[in-house]
């Protein structure tokens, strides 16, 4: 069994409808190219000042709550060139048209896994800790980065923040199952959606944490 290829998408529109099957693109989903550093693209959680199609770099910066949560307004990908908008990510507490949405992300195998496979967020190519404040400064309960994984249903609810996953590490509680079991020698699709809730406790951070796939093969 080889290593499968895989290969990430986003939803840039406002349809949430499943990928066209495969490793292209298609209407709705736009490919991420994946890699650490300025190899890869970007995720990127911001303010609602910024907008589809600006610049690469373009960030709004969000004030933080004097009390209670609040939900980063906008999601893209930035691709070096341009920040694109993935307007389905989140719930209805956002500034886009997030809620009760499946289809937000997506990751392809051409191939069979061994396991399942999980998405994990950690705040260095080493996968040994995650202490940057928006994974929760090594308390993975406390990550600003949340979660659903999608692949089978939806979230449940239009404001899913209650039953989001806090995602940092690879603690079985802190990062998402993209499915049930082992992807078939067919391969497949996986999806999920994201946010960032950003609390009244933080303090004024910039940080760049890495969002990884994790699986065996044989």
């Amino acid at each position: 069994m080889a290593q499968p290829n895989t290969y990430w998408f986003f939803n840039q529109g406002s349809n949430d409808v499943a990928k066209t099957a495969g490793s292209g693109t298609d209407a709705n989903f736009a490919a991420i190219t994946t890699g650490t550093g300025s190899a890869g693209h970007v995720l990127v959680f911001t303010g609602s000042g910024a907008n589809d199609g600006n610049p690469t770099n373009t960030r709004d910066t969000v004030i933080i709550p004097q009390s209670g949560n609040m939900e980063m307004p906008k999601t893209f990908i930035d691709n070096g060139t341009t920040i694109e908008q993935a307007p389905l990510a989140g719930t209805n507490q956002g500034g886009q048209s997030g809620g009760n949405t499946r289809y937000v992300f997506c990751i392809n195998f051409d191939g069979a896994t061994a396991s399942i496979p999980y998405l994990e967020f950690w705040d260095n190519a080493n996968h040994n800790s995650f202490n940057a404040q928006v994974l929760g400064s090594g308390s993975a309960t406390n990550s600003m980065i949340k979660g659903s994984a999608t692949t089978y249903a939806a979230p449940g609810s239009a404001n899913w923040q209650a039953g989001a996953k806090s995602l940092a590490g690879s603690g079985s509680a802190n990062r998402l199952e993209l499915a049930s079991a082992a992807i078939g020698s067919a391969g497949g699709e996986v999806y999920f959606n994201l946010f960032c809730l950003l609390p009244s406790t933080a303090t004024p951070f910039n940080e760049t944490p890495m969002a990884t796939l994790r699986y065996t093969y044989s």
